[in-house]
């Protein structure tokens, strides 16, 4: 049996078996399996078989003029590469399956080794590696893991929670102190300790004694470096996270960055590139079918498409230092339903202003294995992407969606009191915007509830924490609460700005950045404030240069006319909607 993903809608298989006669072009036609798999059977196919596919026309797959050759009586092929079984879907590989641990053992629970006395896990190698600072004692100073000498450190001069902690970065090292002050002793055997989302082992770091970790490093590339302590108590108690974001690296695009010097990429993950064809999602499968517009279905972009593309040097070749992505948690697979409840048309999910997923925090509450968009990829594919981005100097800012989720959410199933009754937005976009639906099928939460802020809060900490994000493209912010927004910039000053000083400013915060979508007269200065948002979306602003620059309605004097005020325009605080905007 041969197995065929494509794009293609009618592919062919042209083959000879054993250096026989070929088919009659085109060959042989190969039915749809689904998720652009399509398969062809024969009934005696026994030997060694050379082959082809076309569309049934005039394109060829001949493997680069080499053609495909295997023994195999059962095969699938994708991406030039024929393959003994059926690649995964989007799915997490076993972490184990590659990993040699040498002087450990792998954990695939943990996808790390536990590394014999005197070695440590060493994530970028993905082994255990020989512990140069094991048996060194430094005092109050702190061992250096590529050396196993001692360096001087930073005095705790900052306090988040249970903790008190400094970090002191250099162009090309760090060293950082972190000292649990809380009640009880800290189980680390039991604890996550992360560095850039991968398990770092801080065994040797931490002194059981005083509660205190002193953490060194030196020669270490240019990049964004954040720690994530998930501590647990000896008695099994969770502790509440402690999030250490900072930049090493000289020049604009590293530590010496601000927000006015980004220059923002769009990237609408779906329509950007295709990097992983075993991802995506079969358009005919269940009510997908019933979305007919090509338009309106999934395309195949994903996160491997946005990697090669960082890799490849495509977006630091034209400037770019920040990418704006899709919202990365999961959505529904099923189609939807319009905003205009007359519009019989029905849609799919690929932008990602569907989700199901929401709520979602480590404690998993909800019972999301993977609450990451698989039709983009993985967990681990979002950390590499955001990893490999930060190296180059580039910042990535999701989507944040928290106005509303999909009515497959566990967490609408969960907390169905947690929503407004449904009242439709279309022609009600002003006059019920706290309270109205986007669709029939997205419920609107309710952000009086103090209980609905806080899991919508936790689960966007949770995605910041996990991912090392660097802001937030905020939807919808005029159909929520100002509670909610307010509450959520509080635990972003509390929770994510742990190393930034000046939180009310509205450039300095380099760590993290957030900027509302609020369409409509007055909404965007209403939401630009200290407790708040730091930007938002421009509407007026885009009106006039699509105007100048593209329709040519408005001159560009018209552009320059309206430009020049609206650099300062939010300077200043100015009444707007019976309150305050502006910094």
């Amino acid at each position: 049996i041969a197995h065929y993903q494509t794009s293609w809608t009618t592919p062919h298989i042209h083959f000879s078996i054993d250096g026989e006669v070929w088919t009659s072009v085109p060959g042989k036609p190969l039915a749809p399996e689904g998720n652009q798999w399509f398969a062809y059977q024969h009934d005696d196919w026994n030997g060694s078989l050379e082959f082809v596919f076309n569309d049934g026309s005039a394109q060829w797959d001949n493997n680069d003029e080499k053609n495909y050759k295997t023994d195999l009586q059962e095969f699938w092929v994708v991406g030039g590469e024929v393959l003994a079984s059926k690649p995964g879907s989007g799915t997490e590989p076993k972490f184990c399956d590659d990993v040699t641990c040498g002087q450990g053992t792998c954990n695939e629970q943990e996808k790390r080794c536990d590394c014999d006395a005197g070695y440590q896990y060493d994530a970028s190698l993905q082994t255990c590696a020989q512990d140069l600072c094991a048996g060194v004692s430094c005092g109050t100073g702190a061992c250096d893991p590529a050396t196993g000498t001692c360096i001087d450190v930073c005095t705790p001069d900052r306090t988040v929670g249970d903790f008190d902690f400094c970090v002191s970065p250099t162009d090309s090292s760090y060293v950082a102190v972190v000292k649990y002050k809380g009640a009880g002793s800290i189980d680390l055997g039991a604890s996550d300790t992360r560095l850039n989302g991968a398990f770092v082992d801080l065994s040797s770091a931490f002194d059981a004694t005083t509660q205190t970790f002193r953490i060194a490093a030196t020669g270490v590339s240019p990049s964004k470096y954040s720690y994530l302590f998930r501590l647990k108590q000896q008695g099994g108690q969770r502790v509440e996270p402690l999030f250490i974001p900072f930049w090493i690296g000289a020049g604009m695009r590293y530590a010496d960055f601000g927000w006015k010097d980004a220059i923002l990429y769009q990237v609408m993950t779906d329509r950007f590139r295709n990097g992983d064809q075993t991802n995506d999602i079969d358009n005919g499968q269940g009510s997908l079918a019933e979305v007919d517009d090509v338009r309106s279905q999934w395309q195949g972009g994903d996160f491997r498409g946005i990697i090669d593309k960082i890799e490849d040097g495509y977006f630091t070749s034209m400037g770019i230092n920040t990418l704006w992505i899709s919202s990365p948690v999961l959505n529904s697979h099923n189609s939807q339903t319009a905003v205009n409840p007359g519009d019989t048309r029905k849609f799919s999910s690929y932008h990602g202003y569907h989700p199901v997923a929401t709520g979602h925090t480590d404690l998993n509450d909800l019972g999301y294995d993977n609450p990451v968009e698989s039709a983009f990829g993985t967990p681990t594919e979002l950390h590499e992407l955001v990893n490999k981005a930060h190296a180059q100097g580039i910042r990535v800012v999701p989507d944040f969606v928290a106005n509303h989720v999909q009515q497959e959410a566990q967490i609408y199933k969960d907390h169905a009191d947690w929503f407004h009754p449904y009242v439709q937005c279309h022609d009600n976009w002003d006059t019920q915007r706290l309270d109205c639906w986007f669709t029939t099928t997205t419920p609107d939460f309710n952000f009086t509830i103090p209980a609905a802020r806080k899991a919508v809060i936790d689960h966007a900490v949770w995605l910041i924490h996990e991912f090392n994000f660097d802001g937030f493209r905020a939807d919808a912010l005029k159909h929520m609460q100002d509670e909610f927004v307010r509450e959520l910039k509080t635990a972003v000053k509390q929770q994510v700005e742990t190393t930034v000083t000046h939180h009310d400013l509205s450039d300095e915060p380099t760590i993290f950045y957030m900027v509302g979508e609020s369409l409509g007269g007055g909404w965007p200065r209403y939401h630009v404030r200290a407790d708040m948002v730091q930007g938002q979306v421009d509407e007026p602003y885009f009106n006039v240069t699509r105007d100048a620059l593209l329709t040519f309605q408005q001159s560009v004097r018209n552009l320059a006319e309206f430009a020049i005020p609206n650099d300062t325009a939010y300077l200043t605080a100015q009444p707007v909607h019976g309150s305050e905007g502006g910094y």
